[in-house]
């Protein structure tokens, strides 16, 4: 055995999370990102949810982390929130990053996060810049926008959420490119796949993370997202707008139920039969 594949069998200082579905831009954020997640050794897990096999294939068959996992499902609707599940269950390391399949790291943040979330806290992206960034129109005389909302809960639980979209420049926060310890996301039942669609399903992680375990966001870094339009996502429900507002309702409905546990081991118990995981370390 070599030493190159000694080193592949220690555990990766970090898992990062991938859902992907039908997202050509996968191949460009596994080649353009690869270099950052070596340095790290970290693990790579695609979890293809509803998309399709031959064109993940091809995708992983281009230049690309080398250690990296591929997990399928048998399913025909995409649900990001089960397949962010999915895909932990099969990571090594006690730190997990959840990133999106059209997103490059622009700059490496990612050892400031190591050391923010060994103290109680979680990681969450700053920026996102787009590729193609829509212009300020003109006439816009409206910057910036920021919106905050706090919870409060029985016993004194709080949470905060913030949305925030700097128009000047068309970037934005991201709560959902978070990157937190594997014992909090498994200790808060993971993501809640009973949500569906886009919208707020990143959101409620991040409050359940503060309800349940008192944990602190600390934010950093920026990436770009490889811009595309919401219609060329493969969808099943209506449109974004009504998702986040199902999925927000639903959510509130679990807060003042004084629910805040995810739906990760239901959802291993269910899926045990139905996922494939292929490890295409060095292949």
């Amino acid at each position: 055995m070599s030493t190159d594949d000694c080193r592949y069998e220690m555990k990766p200082e970090l898992s990062v999370i991938i859902t992907w579905c039908n997202r050509p831009e996968l191949e460009r954020t596994l080649g353009e990102n690869r270099q950052l997640f070596e340095r790290y050794d970290a693990e790579v897990i695609v979890v293809n949810c509803a998309g399709s096999q031959a064109d993940l294939s091809k995708i992983l068959s281009q230049p690309r982390p080398r250690r990296l996992s591929r997990v399928d499902l048998q399913t025909t609707v995409f649900n990001k929130c089960l397949a962010i599940n999915l895909g932990v269950s099969a990571a090594q390391s006690d730190h997990i990053f959840l990133l999106d399949a059209d997103i490059v790291l622009t700059e490496d943040f990612l050892r400031t996060a190591f050391g923010i979330i060994a103290d109680q806290h979680f990681f969450t992206v700053e920026r996102v810049v787009e590729s193609e960034p829509e212009p300020l129109p003109p006439n816009d005389h409206l910057e910036e926008m920021t919106h905050r909302m706090s919870f409060v809960g029985r016993g004194g639980r709080k949470a905060t959420a913030m949305v925030r979209r700097t128009l000047r420049d068309d970037s934005r926060n991201a709560p959902g490119l978070v990157m937190l310890a594997r014992k909090h996301f498994l200790e808060v039942g993971g993501m809640n796949a009973d949500l569906q669609g886009y919208g707020w399903e990143d959101r409620d992680l991040l409050l359940r993370l503060q309800f349940l375990l008192g944990l602190e966001e600390r934010s950093g870094g920026t990436v770009m997202h490889l811009s595309h339009k919401d219609e060329d996502q493969h969808v099943a429900w209506q449109d974004r707008q009504t998702s986040e507002q199902l999925n927000f309702a639903a959510c509130l409905k679990n807060y003042r139920a004084g629910h805040y546990a995810g739906t990760y081991y239901d959802d291993l118990a269910i899926w045990k039969d139905k996922v494939s995981v292929e490890d295409k370390t060095g292949v």
